[in-house]
């Protein structure tokens, strides 16, 4: 019977290898199952890079997470939302509810504060900063009282999402008003 000391170092490198090798192996394994069972992959359509164009490139892969209270939001996460459309918007469009991919912008605590344009638009500034995003007064008519963005601080629990593309089509707070916690239901990174 052969000890551990009479096998020939080639023998006990190559069982070395063996061990690394399935070691590796299974990591990966584990490492796949945890990224499919945490993340989710999309690519970004036509429609949605509207609203992310000069964030995010044409043709992305964007890859999600789900929100939950623990979660870390910043300024400038990429988020993707619940929202009810309201008012001549949502006959407009044909629907009362979405889901949009917008970007958040404002804070709980900034201070919102407006730049007249003329009697019917108007720029949004977060804290005497501007963000370039003209809101048209007659968009926020139809909103739900809690959801209309007025001057002042923003409210706890909801977030400003403006969109990269502000000249876009696209639906954000301009549009929905702002945004509850609740109703952000992932947040988005991208390749």
């Amino acid at each position: 019977m052969m000890t551990e000391q009479s096998q020939s170092p080639q023998k006990r490198l190559a069982k070395a290898v063996r061990w690394i090798r399935r070691i590796l192996i299974v990591g990966m394994v584990v490492t796949i199952a945890l990224v499919w069972r945490n993340y989710e992959f999309e690519f970004l359509d036509a429609e949605r890079h509207a609203a992310v164009a000069g964030k995010v490139r044409d043709g992305a892969i964007l890859i999600y997470t789900r929100i939950d209270e623990d979660t870390v939001l910043g300024e400038g996460t990429l988020v993707e939302a619940h929202v009810q459309v309201a008012g001549s918007l949502a006959d407009r469009l044909g629907r009362t509810e979405g889901r949009i991919l917008s970007e958040i912008r404002g804070l709980p605590g900034m201070v919102v504060s407006w730049l007249e344009k003329d009697d019917e638009r108007r720029e949004i500034l977060l804290d005497g900063r501007r963000t370039f995003a003209v809101l048209r007064v007659t968009w926020q008519e139809a909103l739900d009282a809690s959801a209309k963005i007025r001057e002042g601080p923003i409210p706890a629990g909801h977030f400003l999402l403006i969109n990269p593309a502000v000249d876009g089509e696209a639906l954000d707070s301009r549009h929905v008003g702002l945004v509850p916690r609740a109703a952000l239901l992932r947040k988005a990174g991208w390749l």
